[in-house]
């Protein structure tokens, strides 16, 4: 509690730094599965953080820095970053893209319907 600005810091490093950065990075000619994991634990902190409306920083850090609107363009890359992962060589690495596209979906979800 009281840690907002702080908070506010780490959200939105987290992602324009991690998230967004590697998934630009991906969507250029070359990109490689180099980001998955960065990627995907970046979003599970991100998770962990804003998960609930009644932390005293969600109200004025994912709310007013619109970050639901950033998370929800940010689905599709996601998406196309797991298509990168050729599952034969890299079982581990692509389910954990997988479920991380899953929960990112599902969060977007939850944190839609959760101040209604």
């Amino acid at each position: 509690p009281g840690h907002v600005d702080a908070n506010r810091r780490i959200g939105l490093f987290l992602v324009d730094h991690v998230i967004a950065a590697s998934l630009q990075a991906n969507a250029q000619p070359g990109g490689t599965c180099a980001a998955v994991e960065p990627v995907a634990e970046a979003l599970d902190l991100l998770f962990d953080i804003y998960g609930d409306m009644a932390y005293d920083y969600d109200e004025p850090v994912f709310v007013r820095e619109k970050l639901l609107p950033r998370l929800r363009q940010m689905l599709a890359p996601m998406r196309s970053l797991c298509k990168t992962v050729d599952r034969r060589k890299h079982r581990s690495l692509r389910d954990r893209c997988d479920l991380a596209t899953q929960n990112l979906r599902a969060f977007i979800e939850y944190k839609a319907t959760e101040r209604k």
